[in-house]
């Protein structure tokens, strides 16, 4: 950023200072001066103008002025903010000092049910004195040495002669969708008791969707390029996306799965359109030549796994992609020693105890529950594609390529997705199990469990179950015995 103009008056005002660089963006960079015995502080450089418009704009109404006027505004309201010591000015560009709150802790850094609670709490009180905030994240508070709440950036806030409905919708939207957050919760917080309804609760969610959905594809779309997540290596084979720092050799890594395929070893699937393999701590897989004016299924799995992961859906981490001049791809990812669903339901079952008969079922149940409430479906739902432990305390997704988040899911995907998971278990895995995985499900998406259990049952009728084993796959009818597992098997 060249705002060295600045810079030099700055120092030159503060040359008794040390200067460390906290941030630096596009909008502005901050900096913290610390001094033996004087208080520290933060400099907000804003901020960094290109165009004639820019520059004109911010000579002409600075932001800092903005921001030091909001500042002493919430300070008036009874807002904790950091005391405004100086404003500085050079030309196009400006600089708000501010004190620094020491000893702190970033609210990002504590537990994220502390993180919700005290964003829901900040929400409520900028409402109740008059102020709407446009960027509200744990990112823009501190806690004190009292572990009281400090919102430390102003130039977002906005006061409001009357607070209206559709404020409240937009400021709560704006916490829900980074948190978890209950009805009841939403309830508790929301001021102006006396305008809580179903509707405004519904409203708050739809809104909260919509910024988390532009979110994630926002921070999808980023991945794809150069910057602080990704980075480009580019050879006179092929183009890669790595994750940035990542240290893996991956001209040694494509040569290792090649052996790998060519000699058949070390191979967890080999077919026509896919191949994949271990390499050393890294699961790769290969895909066929992408046909003419077609993305790529490496980058479809990429863009797949960081839309889950960025809405809190476990997968096993990209690492890197790799597009061949001949339009081949393949996809590094970290290797996950764990089972797959299916094979752990086909194996081990009979042998759970109660307590794992229950939990497993509803913990997949809310995850695939609150994965449809966020949008997102997965064309290749199956169990075989669900990685866990034996104790099913965690959920991985993989086969990635085919994920999409939407605006609103539609029941006949959401059904789809239900029936693969139906029919890529054994069928000796019970009618309770399968019952408790809907009533999970359904605690998500606040629908009636009986309803769904009996319609995703008619419909799986005279249709095949087909998972994997350690001996191969196996396929079964409902209308045929399992020879294994004969009989209905009855968890109580």
């Amino acid at each position: 950023m060249n705002d060295s103009k600045i810079m030099d008056v700055l120092r030159s005002r503060y040359n008794a200072y040390t200067w460390w660089k906290v941030s630096d963006k596009d909008t502005r960079s901050v900096y913290k001066l610390a001094h033996d015995t004087l208080p520290s502080m933060f400099v907000k450089v804003y901020y960094h103008p290109f165009t004639l418009f820019q520059r004109l704009r911010n000579r002409l109404c600075p932001r800092m002025l903005q921001e030091a006027r909001m500042l002493k505004d919430l300070k008036g309201a009874g807002i904790r903010v950091p005391e405004v010591i100086d404003q500085v000015q050079a030309g196009d560009q400006s600089a708000l000092i501010t004190s620094a709150i020491e000893p702190s802790t970033p609210l990002e850094t504590v537990p994220r049910e502390n993180q919700a609670r005290i964003l829901l709490k900040t929400a409520a009180l900028l409402l109740e004195r008059g102020f709407v905030h446009e960027d509200l994240h744990a990112g823009t508070i501190i806690l004190d040495m009292d572990n009281k709440s400090v919102l430390v950036d102003g130039y977002a806030v906005s006061p409001r002669r009357r607070i209206t409905r559709k404020d409240v919708i937009s400021l709560f939207g704006m916490v829900v969708s980074h948190y978890e957050i209950t009805d009841e919760q939403l309830i508790e917080h929301v001021p102006f008791k006396d305008q809580i309804d179903l509707a405004l609760i519904f409203a708050i969610r739809n809104r909260a969707h919509k910024i988390n959905r532009a979110r994630v594809k926002r921070l999808v779309w980023l991945s794809l390029r150069p910057g602080s997540f990704s980075e480009f290596i580019r050879t006179p084979e092929y183009t890669a996306l790595v994750r940035r720092g990542t240290a893996i050799d991956l001209d040694g890594v494509i040569a290792v799965h090649r052996s790998n395929i060519k000699h058949r070893q070390n191979l967890l699937k080999c077919q026509e359109k896919t191949q994949v393999s271990l390499v050393g701590p890294w699961c790769v897989k290969s895909y066929r030549k992408a046909r003419p004016f077609t993305t790529p299924y490496a980058i479809r799995a990429w863009k797949g796994g960081l839309t889950l992961s960025c809405n809190g859906i476990s997968v096993p981490e990209p690492v890197a992609c790799v597009l061949f001049e001949d339009r081949s791809n393949l996809i590094v990812i970290h290797f996950l020693d764990l089972l797959t669903l299916d094979k752990i339901l086909y194996h081990d079952y009979t042998s759970f105890p109660p307590s794992k008969r229950h939990d497993i079922p509803e913990k997949l149940g809310e995850l695939i529950g609150r994965m449809h409430a966020l949008g997102i479906y997965h064309a290749d739902l199956k169990a075989c594609n669900i990685l866990t432990d034996k104790d099913g305390i965690r959920f991985f997704l993989t086969d990635t390529d085919r994920v999409r988040q939407y605006r609103y899911l539609s029941e006949k995907r959401r059904i789809k997705n239900l029936l693969q998971i139906h029919l890529s278990i054994p069928k000796h895995v019970s009618r309770p199990f399968r019952m408790r995985f809907l009533k999970g499900y359904t605690g998500e998406t606040r629908e009636d469990t009986k309803v769904l259990f009996s319609k995703i049952w008619g419909l799986s009728k005279g249709m095949e179950i087909v998972y994997t084993t350690d001996m191969g796959d196996k396929f079964e009818r409902w209308d045929q015995e399992s020879p294994q597992y004969p009989g209905r098997d009855e968890d109580g």
